[in-house]
């Protein structure tokens, strides 16, 4: 009787224990030394028919095996292989008699591969094994129960059978070898490279089971797909990608982000993290080693946060991917791991503390590095606007989020709206977390210590103070903005500076403002020093005054451009955190600068949009896509499609408006007169309020200066788009440029059903 071997088959599972024989298969259409994990070779656990061994074997066929996985009861060589091939006359006879010939005979070197714990057997690429047997060893001698232990040991849990199926004849089971110790080659990039087909094959008849916690990080992808940890969505056939591969030896960064709305999205990542937690596998980079491992949550509309079942998924994989990356990667153990989380995904993941500690070093380092200048706390802030930014026209972002942004914060009495959401955006970047923000205290190198909720330097404490007057000080007091005893320490320190401006030595200023000048002592003296001579009352009127002067040196830099006089938020806040003003061709000369100012410019319409919205949800329009949109618009002469009736472009402004409405996906009809327009969009239920209110939204509106004919435009806090008479085409300004500053009216632009891509003009 001759026993059947098994090909790639999960079905009939039997295991006898009579005279117990291994066979090992391995098909050949793919051979490389990347087999052990991709293509790996099969056990076949089989028994011969009820009788005593023969001397002659059955016919067996003959395969090459390049790494077998065994299990030995002790240190001795317990596999004895007869190679029919490649050895020596007399062991190839011997071998044909079913003699044994120990691992020693065949393969030396080998032999001290093979150790009780279950080793890896590396055999000659071209070794040809016609049969093995396995041996339990006890003193030495055989023992078949040992032998059945061992067998039995080397089956996976999930394809284990019962007794009921262990007494058919058939062969038991098969095993993939190799890819779950936690030496395998998983990251390598091998000079034969394999298709994803290839793991696929081995994967056809996965077992599927749920599991939240089962990233074993001595399991291949390949074995997580087989316990039901991974859903396998690989494709049967290879894809071309023009994904850059690794080099050899290159440790694969891991990129994790949300998923792009649709017009926005780029290549297929290799894993996407369900809603519900599921983690679906679209590439095996174990297979075809992409530069980037790339994770991406799903997103639904306008989600910025994750779910609870992301959290805890995305956390599980990322760590699984960390462990096997510093395991295969000596390098990747240092600080130089990279992973790129510009959203901060992996901050809200549920990750071991070291690897968290790690991330944050990481984000904090390449978001906000010390030489430019930036806050060392910037990063979580620039992740959260970034997943704005990088979504759709809008998204709702929970209150609970921006109260998280902002530290707590003491208010000056009847200050705008306005200005408080500026110094909440640049708190954000400066001391958000902090359950005592006025007295935080960070050096900021040659600028010396950084004080308080927003992180000031003795030169902005100086410029504030060294234009106060007596006069001026005790009219705070009357407006109860200080109390007599926070303005004798403004007096004495003030006193202080002037002396050492006049002497040029910082022996003549206090001790307290010295060491704050030049980065002396300890944190826990300067913060003994700020509360006693810059509590928070103190450091809310400093910074009022100093984000006033940048307001005043931005609008002048402008005038001098011959450019309208305009408020950037993003700006005013770079200019603040760096302590100088920028102007606008520093910070958009300069990457780290402009993604900064860009961020700002989105967490304050963040701001904005809860002082104005109520509710536990607010709705905050994507400042980059709606600003970025509209400034396409600009030299448009949407006119000339009525040219007669607009009087050649004098009167064009609804016409412009509502075009550059329709381009923006927003449902409105086509309008030559203000009345039309405003009538429309009263009709489809728009929320009317006062140009102020639409201004603080952080929404796109629609400003109205009358009904009965005089302009409209449309508007993003004070800039504004509209179609100037003067130049006979599509404009941007800010608003105290425009006609429009005297609107008595504003149309809030719906955003909760638009999320059409803009079109092109």
């Amino acid at each position: 009787m001759t026993d059947q071997v098994p090909t790639h088959h999960h079905g009939d599972s039997t295991l006898h224990h009579h005279k117990h024989e291994a066979r090992i298969e391995h098909n050949h259409e793919h051979s490389s030394a990347h087999h052990a994990l991709h293509h790996e070779a099969v056990v076949a656990l089989s028994s011969p028919p009820h009788h005593a061994a023969s001397d002659k074997p059955a016919h067996q066929p003959v395969h090459t095996a390049e790494s077998v996985h065994l299990k030995a009861q002790d240190t001795k060589p317990a596999t004895h292989i007869a190679d029919a091939k490649d050895h020596a006359p007399a062991k190839a006879a011997a071998a044909a008699k079913h003699e044994t010939l120990t691992i020693a005979d065949t393969h030396p070197a080998a032999a001290k591969a093979v150790a009780s714990d279950g080793k890896h057997l590396p055999l000659a690429k071209d070794a040809t094994v016609a049969s093995l047997t396995l041996d339990g060893l006890h003193n030495g001698k055989a023992d078949k129960a040992a032998s059945a232990k061992s067998l039995d040991s080397l089956v996976p849990a999930h394809l284990a059978v019962d007794a009921a199926a262990k007494s058919q004849e058939k062969p038991s089971v098969q095993r993939t070898a190799g890819a779950a110790d936690a030496g395998a080659n998983l990251f390598a990039t091998p000079a034969d490279k394999h298709t994803a087909s290839d793991a696929k094959a081995v994967d056809t008849k996965a077992v599927t089971a749920p599991a939240a916690n089962g990233f074993d990080a001595h399991k291949s992808l390949a074995e997580l797909t087989h316990a039901g940890v991974i859903v396998d969505k690989t494709p049967a056939k290879p894809e071309a990608s023009d994904r850059p591969q690794a080099a050899p030896g290159e440790v694969p960064a891991i990129k994790v982000s949300l998923q792009a709305p649709a017009d926005k999205q780029e290549a297929k990542p290799d894993f996407v993290v369900k809603k519900d937690g599921t983690v679906e596998m679209l590439n095996n980079p174990q297979v075809n080693h992409p530069k980037e491992i790339v994770i991406q949550y799903e997103r639904s509309g306008d989600q910025v946060g994750l779910t609870d079942a992301q959290k805890a998924a995305g956390g599980n994989l990322f760590t699984y991917l960390d462990s096997q990356l510093k395991g295969q990667f000596p390098q990747a153990k240092a600080e130089d791991f990279k992973v790129q989380d510009a959203q901060g995904l992996l901050r809200d993941s549920k990750l071991p503390a070291e690897v968290e500690k790690n991330i944050a070093s990481q984000q904090q380092s390449h978001d906000a590095p010390q030489s430019s200048g930036l806050p060392e706390r910037a990063a979580p802030t620039m992740q959260d606007t970034r997943r704005i930014t990088d979504g759709g026209r809008h998204s709702s972002v929970p209150r609970s989020e921006i109260n998280d942004m902002t530290p707590p914060v003491q208010r000056i009495p009847n200050e705008a709206e306005r200005v408080q959401s500026l110094k909440d955006t640049i708190a954000s970047y400066v001391t958000r977390g902090e359950q005592h923000p006025y007295d935080y205290a960070a050096k900021r190198g040659e600028r010396g210590w950084g004080i308080g909720r927003y992180g000031m330097t003795y030169n902005q404490v100086h410029d504030w103070l060294s234009g106060m007057t007596d006069a001026q000080i005790q009219e705070l007091i009357k407006e109860g903005k200080l109390t007599p005893d926070q303005a004798k320490n403004l007096e004495k320190m003030r006193d202080s500076m002037q002396h050492a401006d006049q002497s040029g030595s910082d022996n003549d200023l206090d001790p307290f403002l010295k060491a704050m000048k030049n980065g002396e002592g300890t944190e826990a003296d300067i913060r003994k020093g700020v509360q006693q001579f810059l509590p928070d009352k103190v450091q809310e009127l400093a910074a009022s005054d100093q984000i006033g002067k940048i307001n005043g040196q931005l609008a002048k830099d402008a005038i001098q451009r011959g450019e309208q006089p305009s408020v950037n938020p993003g700006q005013v806040s770079l200019s603040f955190v760096l302590g100088h003003t920028v102007n606008k061709a520093e910070y958009e000369s300069n990457p780290e600068y402009k993604n900064f100012v860009d961020s700002a410019n989105q967490a304050y319409q963040m701001q904005q949009s809860s002082r104005d919205q109520s509710g536990q949800v607010i709705h905050v329009e994507n400042m980059s896509q709606v600003s970025d949109a509209l400034n396409h618009e600009v030299g448009q002469q949407f006119w000339r499609e009525a040219a007669s009736a607009t009087e050649y472009g004098n009167l064009g402004c609804a016409i412009s408006a509502t075009k550059m409405l329709q381009h923006l996906g927003v449902q409105i009809g086509t309008h030559l007169d203000v009345d039309g327009s405003a009538t429309d969009m009263r009709h489809r239920g728009w929320q009317e309020v006062s140009l102020a209110q639409a201004e603080r939204s952080g929404q796109l509106y629609v400003a109205v200066l009358k009904e009965g004919g005089s302009h409209i435009g449309l508007g993003l806090g004070t800039q504004v788009w509209e179609n100037s008479s003067a130049k006979r085409q599509v404009v941007s300004r800010d608003i105290s440029g425009s006609t429009l500053r005297h609107a008595g009216r504003a149309f809030i632009v719906p955003i909760q059903n638009n999320t059409a891509k803009p079109n092109a003009a």
